[in-house]
């Protein structure tokens, strides 16, 4: 009895640090990657901890190894934006400036009750007050209301990267944006916003 009790106070703090070491998260923010890594944890811990046969350092380390790994990935994520949307995938605009994109719900199988019901928790009364609303990595669904006949900016630069679908949308060359960043060099912008009313933002 007392073994397994000291068992399962190290199993507990085992994995109480590898969650710390993973970060800060609510259950419903997690990402795909993230969630199955927490499921797994739980399962390794509740092996040995049932099992007292079962070497401990059987279940510690499969529980250390899970955290480092997910540590990595999200470091990985951070600084590479084509792994960041392998492991996360990409936010998905479902709605710009009152106009839904068919397509788009058709392929991430989102229907259109699901996309009211969001926009009414936003106190959004119809699509057409929509600015944007964007489908998440996390599978939530963000929702902005036009303000004054204004639309959502589009995103132009991301970390140093140029967003050239986003240029595409705007009707601007890389050339004209060039002019327009007055010598600046993309690679050193952290963010940069456009929008035909307020013009382009840069951070």
């Amino acid at each position: 009895m007392i073994i397994a009790f000291v068992r399962t106070i190290i199993l507990y703090l085992a994995v109480v640090l590898a969650m710390r070491l993973m970060g800060k998260r609510q259950i419903g923010e997690l990402q795909p990657f993230e969630l199955v890594v927490t499921l797994m944890l739980s399962d390794l811990a509740t092996i040995p901890m049932q099992e007292t046969g079962i070497p401990l350092i059987s279940g510690l380390v499969p529980i250390l190894t899970l955290a480092v790994i997910e540590i990595v990935l999200s470091y990985i994520g951070l600084k590479s934006k084509h792994a960041r949307a392998f492991l996360l995938g990409r936010p998905t605009i479902l709605i710009r400036n009152g106009t839904i994109d068919k397509n788009a719900m058709e392929r991430l199988r989102v229907n259109l009750d699901d996309i009211l019901e969001e926009l009414r928790k936003k106190d959004i009364r119809s699509v057409e007050e929509v600015a944007v609303a964007i489908l998440e990595t996390d599978g939530s669904i963000s929702a902005f209301p036009l303000q004054g006949g204004q639309s959502l900016p589009y995103t132009l630069i991301s970390d140093g990267r140029i967003i050239t679908e986003n240029l595409k949308k705007c009707k601007i060359d890389e050339q004209k944006l060039k002019t327009m960043l007055g010598g600046k060099n993309p690679k050193d912008i952290f963010l940069a916003t456009y929008s035909e009313e307020d013009g382009l933002h840069i951070q």
